[in-house]
C-alpha cells in the first residue's frame, strides 16, 4: 500500500513504474468536475478509471475486499473517508470469492491486523493483490465522497 497526495505526484513520480506513472498523471491533469460519473478507458479492459459518488458508511457496513489482477489507485476527490488495509492472509475469513467473474475476494468483517488511513480531497492510496482494503468507511458522520478508482491490470507493470 502506498500513500500519498496530487500535490506531490511530480515529485514521487519517478519512483513507479509507468504504468503507475501514467495513472498518477491522469488523476493530476483530469478535470473530473466536467465528467459525469462512471468508467472511462484507458487502456481497454487493461487499464481504466471508474468515477463515481459514493456514501461513507460505518465500519460494519463495510466490506473489506482484494483482486488478484487489478491494483487500485483510489483517490478521494471531494469528501472525507477512511479506508481500511491489512496484509492479505490466507487465514482470514472470506464471505464470497468472485474472482473469475469480477477479479474480486470479499471478506468478512473482521480482518487481522487492520489499519486505517484518513484520506481528504486529493489525497490517494495504491493497493497491490496483496493489500485488503476496506473504502468508504465514514469520518465522524456519513457523507457523500466522490472518488475516482484507477483500476491498472498486473500484466502492465
Amino acid at each position: 500500500m502506498i500513500y500519498s497526495t496530487i500535490k506531490r505526484i511530480e515529485k514521487e513520480l519517478n519512483r513507479y513504474p509507468e504504468a503507475i506513472q501514467r495513472g498518477l498523471l491522469y488523476l493530476k491533469d483530469t478535470d473530473f468536475s466536467s465528467l459525469e460519473d462512471g468508467r472511462y478507458a484507458i487502456q481497454g479492459e487493461k487499464f481504466f478509471v471508474i468515477l463515481g459518488k459514493m456514501e461513507t458508511k460505518a465500519l460494519e457496513e463495510t466490506i473489506p475486499e482484494a483482486h488478484n489482477q487489478y491494483l487500485d489507485i483510489q483517490c478521494t476527490l471531494s469528501g472525507k473517508e477512511t479506508i481500511g488495509f491489512a496484509q492479505r492472509k490466507a487465514s482470514q475469513p472470506i464471505a464470497e470469492d468472485l474472482l473469475e467473474e469480477k477479479d474480486l475476494v470479499l471478506y468478512k468483517n473482521e480482518l487481522d491486523s487492520e489499519s486505517y488511513l484518513a484520506l481528504s480531497e486529493g489525497e490517494y492510496a495504491i493497493f497491490f493483490p496483496e493489500d485488503v482494503h476496506r473504502p468508504l468507511v465514514r469520518r465522524g458522520s456519513v457523507t457523500t465522497i466522490r472518488k475516482a478508482i484507477v483500476k491498472i491490470h498486473m500484466g502492465l507493470l
